[in-house]
């Protein structure tokens, strides 16, 4: 189950990757990486001093500005998400055959042209680059060291990416990593999900107070009645996605409500309209078909406007529903994968059925309605990966639509 739930994790990786390695601009090198508090709030290992980079980019990409100025060469094997002040990126290049490596973490500044190198991650096994989520300007992103593929437990680490201060700090949050969490803000502070990989399995959820460097855990559940699917901000505290189980299998499907106490508030039965909603996906033919698609782990949600619910099986499945009236906004399956980045989730058409329309597609969820962004993308190119920011930076990969194999191109610009 183990290898299966990661092998899906893996193809949804190469899927969603961005890219960025700076070559050509100029590199900045922090001297030192500090510590950070493990779960028990005592100080975790050191993160290793940030020396030059130890990668070389064989092959790269263009990123160009929308009137095609060249920003940087880009390294594309690398994943990359846009940042306000450019692209966060990390370089990850195992051996063959290997699934785990020391990873690098970068920042490019676009006010500047400067690629800013802020440290490295030994042993990394996976990167959970979907969260990653950006507070305050600093990027935060969750990954694990050990192999996920072995039998051996993983350790899970929130990295605190600061270019003003040039560092990547790590805090432990648990020792038991599984590859799919959720990385949410609330409150001035980031809530972390993590279905635990111990015995007798939980899932929980952990706060980290950036004002105090502390990690603590406020919520925990028995798997053997109850798996969490996700978490999101609401209002002045937050939800979660909760499946209800019998005998291993899903019967239910709910929206627990938390204060900012972490109190439970109401929880509340979606199974209805999520079943309906999930429904106008092809390939999901029945009640008990969309109840088998919330079981798998490999998921996220979102709550806008605390009616608005948006879910997705990592590029596979999409969904959005209006709480309140039922009514189903959006249903979508493959052809539709989610962006990354701490910004609003953006979803963008990869792949096209013969003889439609190849041109770049993308929307997300305005004011209660389904609202297609107007920034012009070049017409002979398709999204192969879409990210933006907080403040409204946003990175796009380009691939060839036309058949002529051109390299694939990233186009970097701010919203108006």
């Amino acid at each position: 189950m183990k290898n299966r739930i990661l092998s899906a994790a893996l193809a949804a990786l190469l899927i969603l990757s961005l890219a960025a390695c700076g070559s050509q601009p100029k590199t900045t090198d922090p001297a030192t990486t500090p510590a950070g508090p493990d779960s028990s709030q005592t100080p975790a290992t050191t993160a290793q001093p940030a020396t030059a980079p130890a990668t070389t980019p064989e092959h790269t990409y263009q990123v160009l500005s929308p009137s095609g100025e060249l920003l940087a060469e880009i390294d594309y094997l690398a994943a990359a998400t846009a940042a306000d002040d450019g692209i966060f990126y990390s370089v990850f290049h195992p051996e063959e055959n290997k699934l785990t490596d020391d990873a690098e973490y970068h920042l490019f500044r676009t006010s500047d042209k400067t690629d800013i190198f802020l440290g490295r991650l030994e042993n990394q096994g996976y990167e959970a680059l979907y969260s990653r989520t950006e507070l305050n300007g600093v990027v935060y992103t969750l990954a694990l060291t050990g192999d996920p593929m072995d039998n051996e437990q993983d350790t899970l680490w929130l990295l605190q990416a600061d270019a003003k201060a040039g560092t990547l700090n790590r805090y432990k949050v648990s020792e038991h990593a599984h590859p799919y969490t959720a990385l949410a803000v609330v409150n001035g502070k980031l809530l972390i999900m993590n279905h635990e990989m111990n015995e007798p399995k939980t899932d929980s959820v952990y706060e980290f107070d950036p004002a105090s460097a502390s990690v603590r855990q406020v919520l925990t559940l028995s798997t053997a009645s109850d798996s969490l699917r996700g978490l999101s901000a609401d209002g002045d505290g937050f939800c979660v996605l909760r499946l209800s189980l019998s005998n291993g299998m899903p019967n239910g499907i709910f929206l627990d409500r938390y204060d900012s106490a972490y109190n439970k508030t109401s929880e509340t039965s979606i199974t209805d309209l999520f079943t309906r909603a999930a429904q106008n996906v092809h390939g999901i033919m029945s009640a008990e078909d969309a109840m088998n698609e919330a079981g798998m782990p490999a998921s996220a949600f979102s709550l806008t406007d605390g009616r608005f619910l948006a879910y997705e099986n990592f590029s596979i499945t999409h969904i959005i529903f209006d709480l309140e009236t039922g009514e189903t906004l959006f249903a979508g399956d493959d052809p539709y994968p989610s962006s990354l980045g701490g910004g609003d989730k953006v979803f963008y058409k990869m792949l096209f059925p013969e003889g439609e329309d190849k041109t770049p597609e993308f929307f997300r969820l305005q004011n209660g309605q389904i609202e297609h962004p107007t920034f012009t993308l070049p017409e002979d190119y398709l999204i192969q990966g879409l990210s933006h920011s907080p403040a409204g930076t946003w990175l796009a990969r380009m691939t060839d639509g036309t058949g002529a194999n051109r390299p694939d191109v990233y186009i970097l610009w701010q919203e108006p």
